[in-house]
């Protein structure tokens, strides 16, 4: 290490232990003040560790904690950036607080979540060994305006790419498209066409069995429905919230009491990032080829723009994957049993008994071999969404190389982390906050909730700053309507955050009765009133974007003990 490597090294430790004092996390700072005092500083201090990174638009923050249950199986020593600090800034902090000052660091391997935006700006001065891409999905369209824009971006930083190992979802389009702007080695993941065959795709949330004749899962798959008349047309309006009564909460009545809405829409609830009354737009176009903008044909489709895709203009189609998802056994709260098949090729693909290397494939030789190895694996995620999550992680572990059944076993010993499936006892019943920042994830969790065989609370925080994105007409390109199937096991709705209104008007559209929902701004009083109306041993939901999902868990830490976000 140079000189000024250390004395910037030393700068931003110390600056890193005043905001931990000051319980300000520290996740981010420490790392813009690298790079203002020593540009270089990234790039070296990087160079001591084995890097994969994770990027796309949902599943980052779990997919690399699954890497790193997968590399703690292994006995590696890794670092991640737990907090969710994403961006350049935070992605030096992590390095910052890892690499102590005599350069002489334990770990071995930076595991590091990056937040697809600023990928093309990492990867000029980081290049990661492997690059994970899990999907994606509109988001956030202040920021980026469409979705093609956070692909092009990605793409950007791959072509600074030369060594790294892509590991690509191969049944987002998207996604598959960006294999081909690269030479190297690249893993693709995903379902074959006959997965998801065990469920009955009615929609209605009755009950399904797979072909072992088990019972399976309620409703999960009402997503694979493909409608393709999906306008919505919206009228009515927030009214002021009314005054809060003693328990804090802001009755949302029907005709008989206090009025949800009126006879016309609100310019900020109603319009969409075109001006206009907003259409249902769940795939943000993505059902069509980015080469040629035809319409793909689907094979099979697991839900959004995800599935066996084929362009018939230019050809481009779902590529073949090394890591599969071939059926889906079970799908319950709290976790998902699958089979998968792993394939390797290569003269040296290794057996079941010596785990499954691609050293071979990463060589790029011929094919003279392939080989499917065949796994069931209990995956301590639910939801769908999270199968492909650990499809990606089990494809990282392939690039690796590393055993198969450590991969397995660090799978069924996962858990969520903070925000995302986080489940909080409360005495005798349970808190589950699942993070919902666009309309394909929170598409995704209402179909989770369909699966909960108790009656539960639900409750709803959206804000709408900067960190959220401050367009929140993606509230109504989301499948609310879903939860009339349900209505009847949902003893309660509440709704919080800067623009709860906007959410309960969009309830009353999704066919929700307005008297049953209530307007409750203060997180502390929307957690004591949640928690009074959650019968014993039953959950109470809360589904919150990003700076929400922050608050409400600043006050879960302090009630219940909980660990900061950052360790």
């Amino acid at each position: 290490m140079n000189l000024m490597f250390k004395i910037t090294l030393f700068i931003c430790k110390t600056v890193m232990l005043i905001l931990r004092l000051l319980k300000r996390g520290g996740t981010s700072l420490p790392g813009k003040i690298a790079l203002k005092i020593y540009p270089r500083f990234a790039g070296i201090i990087a160079e001591k560790f084995k890097i994969i990174m994770v990027t796309g638009t949902n599943g980052k923050t779990t997919t690399t904690k699954a890497i790193g249950e997968i590399l703690q199986k292994n006995n590696i020593k890794y670092i991640a950036n737990r907090s969710g600090a994403n961006l350049p800034g935070g992605i030096i902090s992590t390095f910052i607080e890892s690499v102590p000052l005599s350069g002489k660091c334990p770990y071995s391997t930076a595991v590091l979540e990056i937040d697809d935006a600023a990928f093309a700006l990492i990867s000029n001065f980081i290049e990661p060994d492997i690059l994970v891409v899990t999907n994606f999905f509109n988001d956030q369209l202040d920021r980026y305006g469409s979705i093609y824009k956070i692909v092009d971006n990605v793409k950007k930083g791959i072509k600074n790419l030369n060594k790294t190992i892509l590991v690509l979802n191969g049944d987002d389009p998207l996604c598959a498209s960006l294999g081909k702007v690269y030479d190297g080695r690249k893993i693709y993941y995903g379902f074959d066409v006959n997965a998801l065959a065990g469920f009955i795709n009615k929609g209605d949330g009755t009950t399904v069995k797979d072909k072992t004749g088990e019972m399976a899962v309620k409703g999960e798959m009402a997503a694979l429905v493909i409608d393709e008349s999906d306008e919505a047309t919206v009228k009515g309006k927030p009214c002021e919230a009314s005054k809060e009564d003693e328990t804090g909460e802001t009755p949302v009545k029907n005709k008989s009491g206090t009025v949800l809405v009126e006879d016309e829409p609100s310019e900020t609830s109603v319009k969409n990032r075109t001006g206009e009354k907003p259409v249902k737009d769940e795939t943000g176009g993505a059902m069509y080829c980015i080469f040629c903008n035809n319409k793909f044909t689907y094979q099979s489709r697991t839900y959004e723009h995800f599935g066996w895709f084929r362009c018939d203009n230019c050809g481009f189609e779902r590529p073949f994957a090394e890591v599969v998802c071939t059926y889906v056994r079970e799908m319950k709260a709290s976790y998902t049993i699958m089979d998968f098949e792993v394939t390797t090729q290569g003269m040296h693909a290794s057996s079941p008994e010596n785990g499954t290397g691609l050293e071979a494939l990463s060589t790029g030789m011929t094919k003279y071999e392939k080989k499917a190895l065949k796994h069931t694996a209990k995956i301590n995620l639910p939801g769908l969404y999270n199968v492909y999550n650990a499809l990606a992680s089990i494809a990282c572990g392939q690039a690796l190389s590393l055993p198969l059944e450590n991969t397995v076993a660090a799978l069924s010993e996962c858990e969520c982390s903070f925000g995302r499936m986080e489940t909080i006892k409360a005495d005798d019943k349970l808190i589950k906050v699942i993070l919902v920042k666009n309309p394909a994830g929170l598409n995704q969790v209402l179909n989770f909730l369909l699966s909960e065989e108790k009656e539960f609370v639900l409750a709803f925080a959206i804000n709408d700053k900067l960190a959220d994105g401050t367009d929140i007409s993606w509230l109504w390109d989301v499948d609310f309507e879903i939860l009339s199937e349900i209505e009847n096991k949902i003893s309660k709705f509440y709704v919080s955050g800067t623009r709860a209104e906007d959410v309960a008007l969009r309830l009353k559209y999704g066919g929700i009765d307005p008297g049953r929902i209530s307007i409750m701004k203060d997180y502390g009083l929307l957690l004591d009133n949640g928690l009074s109306k959650t019968n014993a041993g039953n959950c109470f939901y809360i589904l919150p974007n990003y700076s929400a999902m922050l608050d409400i868990r600043s006050i879960l830490r302090k009630k219940f003990g909980l660990r900061e976000f950052w360790k």
